[in-house]
This record gives structure tokens, C-alpha cells and sequence, in this order.
């Protein structure tokens, strides 16, 4: 069961059982709407979590249970999307100046959480952004667009320097990076393998590849959404999703690295 989500706390007591503060659509430093709690946000919602626990517990107890607690985040896809709209395709230059903004930001929020007593740290690269149906449409015969993935790949490679380096410079700073680049890679290169018949087109939504349109009530659905990669115009299936954590809590150092995420939960 996913932990409780932060503004549905009614005691104190659920906190210790964990705690949900995640928001679709968010970014590092973009929002889809003006509903969607920022990233920011979030953290300072974390950071009122870490004082009830340490009025709870005192000082020294809730240091101990934080440094035991897993902190895992997702997040980038959006602002890797919403960047890459606004970029010449094709230009390195761009690309790279791009994530370096991006990754600044994102390690001042990293030094952050560990300021306020995170360190066990699970982050999920972004993956093929440029696979998803929503893109595919508009590319000849609903490949992928591999400008978008390139850009991908360079965020992803960056994050990960990232954390290594915060392994080096923070005292007790562990981290598992979930290399989900490099798991959709492997998972749509041998797809029967891990069950799936369907990589292109959404099990949800209406138009080509069922992703010109919502997923609503009266949408056009599939009726084996455990075969398809894709749930709707943008997001990975339930089975997809299945896979990729399973592969980032067990699999292999070419999926979640320098540990996949049991080895850090148990170190």
C-alpha cells in the first residue's frame, strides 16, 4: 500500500507509518496546472512532517528514524517535456544548458531533504519520453522520436552524476538510481519477454494510437491492458509501472545503481 498522502494526515501517528507528498503533473521546476503542488511545495510540506516527528520523538529518535526512512522521487519527465518544447531540435548546446538548469535546481532540493534529515535517497530517472503515444503520432509510422529520447538520455546521465556526487560530498548521503532509460530499453527490445504485445499505441483514449484524445468514461479502451506499455496518451500502464519498480527494487546494476533499492533499504 502506498503511504497516506500528506494533506489526509488527521494525527501525528500516520506519519510514522509514512508519508505521500507526490502531485501529478509537477516538476523540478514546472507545474502543468495551477493545481498541482509544487515541488517546493512539497518539500516544505515534508519539512513540517520532520519537526511533528521530532516534537514526537525528540531529537536524537527522530534523527534515527529519518535516517532509516527511503525517500523516493520521481520526477523530471515533465520538465524534460516542457523544456524540449522550447528548444531548436537538435541543438546539443541547448540541450545541455537546459539540464544543467534544471539539475542545479534540483540538487539544491536534494541538499534540502538531507538538510532535514534525509539520506536514504531512490530517484527514477526519466525514460524514452520520446516513445510515448502522444509524441509517436507525430512521427513517420509512429516511431519514436529520437531527438526527444537524446535529450532524455542527457538528463538522465546528468542525474545520475548528480547523486554520485552528493554520495561524495554529504556525509551518510546513500542513493539507488532507478535507470528507467535503460529498463524501457531493454523492456521494448524483447516485450513478450515481460509481457507485452503493445508499445505503441494507449490502451485509453480515441484518434490514432488512441492518443489524440483523453482517456474519459466514453473513451475507446482496451480490454488486455496488462499487454500495453501505455495506459493513456502520456503515462505508463499499471503493468509497465509493475515492471519497472520490480526491476528497480531487484534487478541488476544496469537498471538501479550503485544498489537497487532492497540493498539500500537494507543497508
Amino acid at each position: 500500500m502506498s503511504p497516506p498522502p500528506f494533506l489526509s494526515l488527521s494525527n501525528g501517528n500516520q506519519m510514522l507509518r509514512g508519508v505521500n507528498f507526490a502531485s501529478g503533473g509537477a516538476g523540478i521546476l514546472y507545474s502543468s496546472s495551477g493545481d498541482v503542488i509544487a515541488m517546493a511545495t512539497q518539500i516544505e510540506d515534508y519539512k513540517q512532517v520532520a519537526a511533528n516527528l521530532t516534537e514526537r520523538l525528540g531529537k536524537k529518535s527522530a534523527a534515527v528514524f529519518l535516517d532509516k526512512s527511503l525517500f523516493y522521487l520521481s520526477v523530471g519527465s515533465n520538465d524534460v517535456l516542457t523544456l524540449y518544447s522550447l528548444l531548436n531540435p537538435g541543438n546539443s548546446t541547448q540541450k545541455d544548458e537546459a539540464v544543467v538548469l534544471v539539475l542545479s535546481k534540483f540538487k539544491h532540493q536534494l541538499e534540502r531533504l538531507y538538510d532535514l534529515g534525509a539520506r536514504k535517497f531512490a530517484v527514477l530517472g526519466t525514460g524514452l519520453l520520446g516513445c510515448i503515444p502522444v509524441v509517436r503520432v507525430a512521427v513517420p509510422s509512429y516511431g519514436c522520436y529520437e531527438d526527444l529520447n537524446d535529450f532524455s538520455l542527457r538528463f538522465k546521465t546528468a542525474t545520475k552524476a548528480l547523486l554520485e556526487e552528493l554520495s561524495m560530498s554529504l556525509k551518510g548521503f546513500q542513493y539507488s538510481f532507478g535507470d528507467s532509460y535503460e529498463m524501457v530499453t531493454k523492456i521494448f527490445s524483447h516485450p513478450q519477454e515481460y509481457g507485452f504485445t503493445e508499445l505503441k499505441a494507449a490502451c485509453c483514449g480515441g484518434g490514432r494510437l488512441n492518443a489524440e484524445s483523453d482517456c474519459l468514461p466514453n473513451s475507446t479502451y482496451c480490454g488486455n491492458r496488462g499487454q500495453y506499455a501505455f495506459w493513456d496518451s502520456s503515462h505508463p500502464s499499471q503493468a509497465l509501472s509493475k515492471t519497472i519498480t520490480q526491476l528497480s527494487l531487484y534487478g541488476p546494476p544496469l537498471f538501479a545503481n550503485p544498489v537497487n533499492i532492497h540493498h539500500l533499504v537494507k543497508s
